[in-house]
């Protein structure tokens, strides 16, 4: 019996093993597999972009830049920034793979803002190889902050927004549908929507793309009534076709409009 005893206790031992060798054999890939769902184009100018921040009423109030830079691993790094003169300001990046079909995805992005004295607002920061996405400082202080998890296979889009309406400028597609992921109230994933929204009269060229959170059909009317104006303009004539975009600085904060130099906000018939 105590040999009948040792040998049943032996292949539960195994089996027990077995199981767990298979659960990991399941996980361990899927989870090795996170990345980004999105697919962008590969950017086509390198460099450095100036640019500079409007008002609503076309007096400009403080610089921007746009930059696209390749760095040594292969990866290439897209960066925003745009402020006022007065200190407020946000700093965007993202880090982009190239992929097998020529264009790229994001593998990280950060944005961190910061208000009208100088002090930052936060740091948000989205890793699509480990799924996770977090909250630092501002509403959560302390170290690592608020993680949140993310799908394997994601469509948080927050920071290279020209690259991905690029196929509304084409006319490759209708609509994008992505992710944006917020901080405030509580780190979390939302769903947005773009579209086209028309030309520029007097430029040729020029496409305004709104976009905002999906609410479906809703999504015309409670968006422009409730929310910020998110817009960006792209010209396939531009380096990497960004022209312009409209968002607030922070959440709550001042909204402003970058544009582009040697173009002004005349230049999209925003201001008379």
């Amino acid at each position: 019996m105590h040999a009948l005893a040792l040998r049943l206790r032996r292949l539960s031992v195994c089996s027990s093993l077995f199981l767990s060798l298979l659960f990991l054999s399941v996980w361990v890939p899927a989870l090795a597999a996170a990345e980004s769902a999105l697919r962008l184009p590969m950017p086509e100018t390198l460099g450095v972009f100036p640019a500079a921040t409007y008002d609503d009423t076309g007096e400009q109030v403080g610089l921007a830049v746009m930059a696209v830079e390749s760095l040594p691993d292969g990866l290439i790094r897209f960066v925003v920034q745009s402020g006022v003169r007065s200190g407020a300001r946000n700093v965007a990046i993202a880090w982009l793979e190239p992929t097998d079909d020529g264009g790229v995805r994001p593998v990280r992005q950060t944005s961190q803002a910061f208000d009208q004295r100088g002090r930052s607002l936060g740091l948000l920061e989205i890793d699509h190889r480990a799924a996770t996405a977090r909250c630092v400082g501002g509403e959560h202080p302390g170290g690592a902050g608020d993680v949140v998890p993310l799908a394997p296979r994601d469509r948080i889009g927050n920071v290279p927004l020209n690259l991905l309406f690029q196929p509304l400028l084409d006319g490759q597609q209708e609509r994008v549908e992505f992710q944006f992921f917020i901080c405030r109230g509580g780190g979390r994933v939302i769903d947005f929507a773009a579209r086209v929204a028309g030309g520029v009269p007097g430029a040729p060229g020029i496409v305004e793309i709104q976009y905002g959170p999906d609410l479906g059909g809703m999504f015309s009317w409670v968006s422009r009534a409730v929310l910020p104006r998110l817009s960006f303009w792209l010209d396939p004539l531009s380096p990497n076709h960004y022209v312009a975009h409209r968002m607030p600085l922070y959440t709550r904060g001042p909204e402003v409009l970058v544009v582009r130099k040697p173009l002004t906000p005349r230049a999209l018939a925003h201001v008379p």
